[in-house]
């Protein structure tokens, strides 16, 4: 019996043609959502790590006092260093490259770069700087990380312009309470 000028011959094989139109973009949706969720993952895991090493700071001040020994010393902070805050910043981003965390320091006497294309400047000297590390004054610490979209596959004709290159950063800012 046929209906309205159709038989089965004349759709066989049109579920393959209709499945293989529809998979591309399914397919496309796929790996933005995943795309989307790894971007959102690394800001999370920076803006996390900012968090901890600007706490691991601030209660490193003046008035520290080492657990090891139990002594204070008020002549000169007994902080963290420079080195010691970047690898906490380092440490607590897990998954993520360290060398590729760029990491800028700022207390009241000015910012530390500590970027992947310069060496951290006094990365032993004690963090937040003597005059900077009083109660109540404010360091931050700023990170920034490249991230590559995996959605750039899909435009291979795109030579001239740089998609999927990004740079997710976060900045905690905190006062110092020790």
């Amino acid at each position: 019996m046929q209906r309205f000028g159709w038989d089965r011959r004349s759709r066989r094989g049109s579920a393959q043609v209709e499945f293989a139109l529809c998979a591309i973009f399914m397919v496309f949706l796929l790996i933005s959502i995943f795309d989307m969720a790894r971007g959102l993952w690394i800001y999370v895991t920076v803006a996390e790590a900012v968090r901890d090493g600007t706490r691991y700071s601030a209660v490193r001040g003046a008035n520290y006092v080492n657990p090891a020994n139990m002594t204070r010393l008020t002549a000169s902070p007994t902080g963290a260093t420079v080195g010691d805050t970047v690898k906490v910043v380092q440490q607590a981003a897990t998954g993520l490259v360290p060398s590729q965390l760029n990491v800028k320091l700022t207390d009241a006497l000015g910012t530390i770069d500590c970027s992947p294309s310069t060496t951290c400047a006094g990365s032993g000297t004690i963090w937040p700087r003597d005059g900077a590390a009083d109660l109540n004054l404010e360091i931050g610490i700023n990170v920034t990380y490249p991230y590559n979209s995996m959605v750039v596959m899909f435009f291979p004709g795109g030579k001239g312009i740089q998609f999927g290159k990004y740079v997710l950063g976060s900045t905690s800012r905190q006062r110092i309470v020790f």
